[in-house]
């Protein structure tokens, strides 16, 4: 039988699915659909747990275990995406040649919804540039960055810290409650 909290286990892992479905070869659509998603499941998890253990005895171990815990960009994202808007994110490429002996950027550019492009194309240009070298071989490497527009957040950052804030608070009240649920340890 699942436990009292199944139900926030269940939000973690749909926020956690949401996340897996950004890529940065989809568009920017399907990259904020993702994120919009993703914010809103994380942040429903607490809410869900508040309303599963409202009547218990383990309301004020929720209290005591999420108290200074959550970054609110967090909760600000998700009332931004809930209530005005989609997620502004920038998506920011850079292309870096490596050479015998040197290596140096040869391409920055930043794409917003506006100005996107295909990847595809962005790898046909590299390919012009990199047939004008002459060499035989040419090794590169690609950074994607992607941040919250106004704030300038590294969204990775925020997410990996957030998602790790998420398990320890998880796995803090799963020892807390003391009770086992075969479903929330899967």
């Amino acid at each position: 039988m699942p436990g009292l909290l199944y139900p926030a286990y269940q939000k973690f892992y749909s926020a956690l699915q949401n996340l897996k479905r950004f890529d940065k070869e989809n568009n920017f659509f399907d990259n904020i659909s993702s994120l919009d998603s993703f914010l809103s499941e994380y942040r429903s998890t607490t809410l869900v747990m508040q309303k599963s253990l409202g009547d218990t005895e383990y309301k004020d171990v929720y209290k005591e275990v999420s108290k200074g815990i959550w970054d609110p960009f967090f909760n600000d994202q998700r009332v931004k995406t809930v209530h005005l808007h989609p997620i502004e994110i920038a998506k920011q490429i850079n292309i870096t040649i490596y050479l015998p002996g040197t290596n140096f950027d040869i391409q920055t550019k930043t794409f917003m919804v506006e100005n996107d492009m295909p990847l595809s194309s962005l790898i046909d240009s590299l390919k012009v540039f990199f047939n004008k070298i002459n060499n035989t071989e040419v090794f590169f490497s690609a950074d994607f960055t992607f941040f919250e527009k106004d704030s300038g957040a590294d969204l990775w950052e925020k997410l990996i810290d957030g998602i790790s804030t998420m398990q320890k608070f998880m796995d803090d009240m799963y020892t807390r409650i003391g009770e086992k649920c075969h479903l929330c340890e899967e």
